[in-house]
């Protein structure tokens, strides 16, 4: 069995730092994605939400011209 130096302990921490602060690189990446996801199905339900609006006054027009005749 061996000793780890010093220089050997060092080396292997630096290691695990690198490979967290890779990691935290990575869950940034992919949060950014999730963002951008985010955001363009904001936007679509934007949009469907104003579809769904412009449906429903053109069933209550509809609805005030059959009550009219």
């Amino acid at each position: 069995m061996t000793r780890d130096t010093p220089e050997d302990v060092s080396t292997a921490g630096a290691k695990d730092i690198l490979d967290v602060l890779n990691l935290l690189k990575g869950g940034e990446e992919k949060i950014s994605e999730v963002e951008l996801k985010l955001d363009e199905m904001e936007k679509k339900m934007d949009s469907l939400l104003v579809q769904l609006e412009d449906l429903h006054k053109d069933n209550n027009d509809l609805a005030k011209s059959s009550s009219q005749k």
